[in-house]
């Protein structure tokens, strides 16, 4: 192949793999000599931590007051009835088991209400 024909292909390339890149959407930016031009929108996560952050505060925060409210003797009971149930209930009894962050939730509700 000749020069220009590598040029070319070399070109359109590069616009494939641009448009490609633009299945996302496009921004338009100003390029230094005044031309606006679309730019490639950077792909997002599908996947965000925010969620499931959310929902491992909100277990935690839960797991405290529900120790505060039933205390550790009767928090204990209701989980070894748990561990002695099903499949899912033994499940549930393996998240519910006190830890030091719920521990400590409880301990600050108890300590707030006096």
């Amino acid at each position: 192949m000749d020069r220009g024909q590598l040029e070319f292909a070399e070109r359109l390339r590069r616009l494939g793999c641009k448009h490609g890149a633009m299945a996302h959407g496009h921004v338009p930016s100003l390029r230094d000599d005044g031309l606006i031009v679309p730019r490639p929108r950077r792909a997002r996560r599908r996947f965000s931590l925010g969620p499931l952050l959310f929902g491992i505060l909100a277990l935690l925060l839960f797991k405290g007051t529900f120790l505060f409210h039933l205390g550790p003797a009767d928090y204990a009971d209701r989980l070894a009835r748990l561990e002695r149930g099903s499949v899912i209930e033994r499940a549930g009894a393996r998240v519910m088991r006190p830890d030091p962050v719920s521990e400590w939730i409880a301990a600050r509700i108890r300590s707030g209400l006096r």
